[in-house]
């Protein structure tokens, strides 16, 4: 048997402490109603800090994140240059040491029947 327990894991989903905790709905109520305020919105664009405290208590409580509250969109990485495609053998080819007999039957398939 272990010495020490495992560390307890908080819940992940959206306002898992209003649904865990109902005395806490007045304290969301409080928040969202603070996140209204425009001096909110100058004081987190002054402090930083203050947005990655505000996320995640939004998040617990269930609270709708103002626009001016979210994180901007991560950039997307680089895509990495396709393969270039292989390119089509032609019959006139010398290095595919197509039979002159051959060429004529393939030139004739594709005359009767079209490209591909």
């Amino acid at each position: 048997m272990p010495l020490v327990d495992a560390p307890t894991r908080l819940p992940q989903g959206r306002g898992w402490i209003t649904r865990r905790i109902p005395e806490a709905g007045p304290s969301a109520g409080a928040l969202h109603d603070l996140l209204q305020q425009p001096h909110t919105q100058d004081f987190v664009q002054a402090a930083p800090q203050a947005a990655r405290l505000l996320r995640p208590l939004c998040h617990a409580l269930g609270i709708d994140q103002p626009a001016w509250l979210k994180r901007p969109p991560r950039p997307r990485p680089p895509r990495k240059p396709r393969a270039p495609r292989p390119r089509r053998p032609s019959f006139n080819d010398p290095d595919l040491h197509f039979r002159p007999y051959e060429v004529q039957a393939a030139r004739y398939f594709r005359k009767k029947y079209g490209p591909d």
